[in-house]
């Protein structure tokens, strides 16, 4: 087989191991889970995340930075957290789709008995007269059509379930970081129980 037949067949590879990664996401963010937490680890969700939005930051040519530090399991349903994380990222997307410098941090890590998750970009950020409205049901900054502004006070919702903060706050790269913190799990996952 010639040079640029075995180029096409590994590409056709590696997109379709993309692919089924993809569906295998979604098909866990679609199915209908008991709403009993559990522990989770953030790195899992994350990558689950990143896996669903890639083609995306590549096509807008946003340059994703993960800093992740968090050791510890968070006691949390895994597609709730899916969900907060997704739409978080997708916002974050939205906001430096106009600006030169197209960068989102998106970092996790541990303090005390809580495990935290942040998502900062070098967007415009929030204007500080909507900054207190940001969680309100059917708020949004975005043009009609784009948002329905239920993402935010969604995520409000499920974070507060499980005894979590969730808020905001101007990130260093000047744009927005959206945060939230919750509980760590004082289970052991039954894979390391049964090792």
């Amino acid at each position: 087989m010639d040079e640029r037949s075995r180029g096409d067949l590994a590409l056709i590879h590696q997109e379709s191991a993309r692919a089924s990664a993809i569906i295998r996401n979604l098909s866990r963010f679609g199915r209908q889970q008991g709403s009993t937490p559990a522990p989770v680890d953030l790195s899992d969700v994350v990558s689950s995340v990143i896996e669903l939005r890639q083609r995306r930051l590549v096509e807008q040519q946003i340059v994703l930075h993960r800093d992740e530090r968090a050791t510890r399991p968070a006691h949390a349903v895994f597609t709730e957290l899916q969900q907060v994380v997704l739409n978080f990222l997708i916002n974050a997307e939205q906001s430096v789709r106009d600006v030169a410098d197209r960068r989102i941090v998106l970092r996790t890590y541990d303090e005390g008995e809580r495990v935290h998750l942040e998502v900062e970009d070098s967007g415009p950020g929030v204007s500080p007269e909507n900054e207190t409205k940001l969680f309100q049901p059917f708020f949004t900054t975005k043009p009609v059509g784009e948002g329905t502004g239920l993402g935010l006070s969604v995520s409000y919702g499920i974070v507060h379930s499980l005894g979590g903060e969730i808020g905001y706050r101007r990130g260093q790269l000047g744009g927005a970081l959206f945060f939230f913190s919750i509980p760590i799990s004082q289970r052991v996952p039954a894979e390391v129980a049964s090792s």
